[in-house]
Order: structure tokens, then C-alpha cells, then sequence
């Protein structure tokens, strides 16, 4: 059910806003698993935030870009 504050202006640009936003999280996942499967650590690694922190079983946690992408360059 659409609002009326959906349909001004302002509900018009935070609706957009939310589907860019989706867009660009969707395809940021695309792209680190599509780095992911062809084992392109450097891309994949470039998902992450500099601060990052990674938690898979038999890494353990990892903290850092840098050191994710060491992992898991060297991981499989």
C-alpha cells in the first residue's frame, strides 16, 4: 500500500535511495563471489572494509583487508 508521504517527492527519493543502496550491495556480493569462485584473492579481498573481520572455522578470526587476502590466498 503506497502513502501519501510515499508519493512526495522526499518518500519518492528515500524509496530510490533504498533500491540503489540494495543494487549496490547485491552487486557487491555478485562480484566477491564471482572473485570467490575463481580463487581472485586480491578482488575478493577488495569487498571487505579496511577494518574487516573475518570469522570462518578453519581460519579462525582474521582482522584486516590485508590479512584476509594473505589468508585466503594462501588458504586455498
Amino acid at each position: 500500500m503506497t502513502t501519501a508521504s510515499d508519493t512526495s517527492t522526499d518518500g519518492l527519493l528515500r524509496r530510490l535511495r533504498a533500491l540503489e543502496d540494495k543494487e549496490a550491495l547485491r552487486a557487491l556480493l555478485m562480484r566477491g563471489w564471482r572473485a570467490l569462485d575463481h580463487k581472485d584473492w586480491r578482488t575478493w579481498s577488495d569487498c571487505w572494509a579496511h577494518d574487516a573481520v573475518l570469522e570462518f572455522g578453519p581460519w579462525g578470526r582474521i582482522s584486516g583487508r590485508e590479512a584476509i587476502r594473505e589468508k585466503g590466498g594462501a588458504g586455498w
